[in-house]
């Protein structure tokens, strides 16, 4: 996570064409995003308007061979929900990821496990009981940063590791080439 952005009065087709940009701006950064909802057209906007293809794809859920979708966007339902809380759960708890926003910090703690055994943010459960809730993000920041984890987990489980990589030595031409 380099960057955090939030506002509930951006359109998501023009908010997908800042995400292109800046996806492009960080070297082709791998994106990803909820595909319900607004994120439908948001990804729509990304993919097919702005071309912009480093995106997640998804994977089948429930078998144990996974195999990749040509579906676009993280789903925040049903098991993709579940796994999307889970690993970022544990990768906060065991330190593989710090998330460093405090206003991140504070709405993770605003989540909670509904009377279903799903994790909801509050607000959201309270949502029909007062309209004073409509309109307000819920739990935005924190549900992007788990998915920031999702792909920084399979960057981990495909980047290969070098073999054998030594460290350069100053003496060599490389930095022969270009010392004063």
């Amino acid at each position: 996570k380099v960057a955090e952005f939030k506002c509930n009065k951006i359109t998501p087709t023009t908010f997908a064409r800042y995400g292109a940009m800046l996806g492009k701006w960080f070297y082709n950064a791998k994106l990803c995003w909820g595909c319900q909802g607004p994120g439908a057209d948001f990804g729509k906007t990304m993919v097919e308007d702005c071309q912009y293809g480093h995106v997640y794809f998804r994977l089948e859920e429930g078998k144990v061979i996974k195999k990749r979708t040509k579906k676009y966007g993280y789903p925040e339902t049903g098991e993709y929900r579940e796994t999307l809380f889970s690993t970022y759960y544990d990768a906060l708890d065991s330190n593989k990821i710090i998330n460093r926003s405090r206003e991140a910090v504070e709405e993770l703690r605003q989540f909670i496990f509904s009377p279903d055994g799903t994790v909801q943010h509050c607000q959201a459960i309270q949502r029909d009981q007062d309209p004073e809730n409509a309109g307000k993000l819920h739990g935005a920041v924190v549900v992007a940063a788990a998915m920031s984890n999702i792909l920084l987990r399979e960057t981990r489980q495909t980047t290969p590791k070098p073999v054998n990589q030594q460290p350069l030595n100053p003496r060599t031409a490389v930095f022969k080439k270009h010392s004063p």
